[in-house]
């Protein structure tokens, strides 16, 4: 028998492909990651054989380059940064190869890794008020340098902390594709739940399909369902507006849907959306007259498990007032994760304050504090 754990745990990985979580194999992407994680703990011939196998042939080259720079493998690298550079003349990974190539070669002195951890925990945040101008260039020589996957993250991350100017300046840069893709879809996920107004109007500027594909998940999973209708209505690439009507789909918005395909040019999009609402509908209402009639804990978990999308604030509502009165602990964690989903956080903090089960009690605790993630 399948735990009901399981079966949501799937639900939200079904979730996040829709709206665009997923765009190759979960094993590529996991070799990718898996390879920079490598990288990250200083496994450098671990990260060469896993990154062997990852699908973002750029990326990957870049870091088995680096990795080998690591193990003092500096012909090889060279000899693989200088072919990379030679297929690919156009691609965001050149900054850092020219960077990487530079250091190889001793034309370019880097800081040592733990010196430029040093000063983005003691020193970055000052300085970028006392000299911005210089910290905003030393920012940069580092999100293109030659360093670990997660020191070039966590000075976004402390970037985005910081807020105000020359961050946002070197955020929406980032955003735009002025750095290496890993950097921009990272930039995109964090700046998206900070300053979804800078990156919705960023949308405009990206070329990259995959990297708006990144936008439009980011405003989905902020639920954010007036800037996706807005890139739904002036979105010139069909698969690009199918992702972002999908999505709106998925955020409960149909009457925002039905508006949209009545401009829509595309015919068998605007089929293929139209019977996506309805299939989405008639689920919907199956689910919320199964929670009015039935007493049964597995049909009723079921039923909430079917209003993980398609469902607007009416429907967190309705959960959130169903849930003190509900006996069975399986159905309330249905209930804790599709609201966790849905991002009612209000609605959770307030079921955390009453709950006295310790085991649900923790898990409201958890997604209140994943909010940020």
């Amino acid at each position: 028998m399948t735990h009901p754990r399981a079966t949501l745990a799937v639900l939200f990985l079904a979730w996040g492909a829709i709206v665009g979580f997923s765009q190759t194999s979960p094993d590529e992407l996991r070799a990718y990651f898996e390879g920079k994680n490598e990288l990250d703990a200083g496994r450098w011939e671990a990260a060469l054989k896993t990154l062997e196998a990852a699908p973002r042939s750029e990326g990957a080259i870049y870091w088995r380059a680096f990795a080998m720079h690591r193990l003092e493998r500096n012909p090889e690298a060279l000899e693989m940064l200088n072919a990379f550079r030679a297929a690919h003349p156009e691609s965001r990974w050149l900054n850092d190869g020219a960077a990487l190539t530079a250091e190889i070669q001793g034309t370019e002195h880097s800081l040592a890794e733990a010196d430029v951890t040093k000063w983005m925990y003691s020193s970055l945040v000052k300085a970028l008020d006392s000299d911005p101008a210089a910290t905003e260039a030393q920012c940069r020589a580092v999100l293109a340098g030659p360093y670990m996957p997660a020191t070039k993250t966590r000075l976004l991350t402390i970037l985005l902390g910081k807020g105000g100017e020359p961050a946002r300046t070197i955020l929406l840069d980032a955003v735009r594709g002025g750095m290496n893709p890993d950097l921009q879809e990272f930039a995109i996920g964090g700046f998206g739940r900070t300053a979804p107004d800078a990156v919705a109007e960023a949308y405009w500027s990206i070329t990259d399909a995959h990297a708006k594909g990144m936008v439009l998940t980011t405003l989905a999973s902020s639920r954010d369902r007036t800037r996706l209708a807005q890139i739904a209505e002036r979105e010139t690439a069909a698969d690009l507006r199918e992702r972002a009507l999908t999505n709106l789909v998925t955020l409960g918005a149909g009457d925002t849907v039905m508006k949209l395909l009545e401009k829509e040019p595309s015919e068998s999009l605007k089929r293929s959306m139209a019977s996506q609402l309805v299939r989405t509908r008639r689920t919907v209402e199956r689910s919320l007259s199964t929670l009015t009639s039935s007493r049964e804990p597995k049909a009723r978990r079921e039923a909430v498990q079917g209003l993980l999308s398609g469902t607007d604030d009416s429907v967190d509502s309705m959960l959130t007032s169903i849930y003190p009165g509900e006996k069975d602990a399986t159905v309330k964690e249905a209930i804790i994760l599709v609201l966790s989903a849905h991002r009612s956080y209000a609605s959770l903090s307030a079921l955390g304050r009453t709950e006295t089960n310790v085991s649900l009690k923790e898990q409201i605790s958890r997604s209140l504090a994943a909010r940020a993630n």
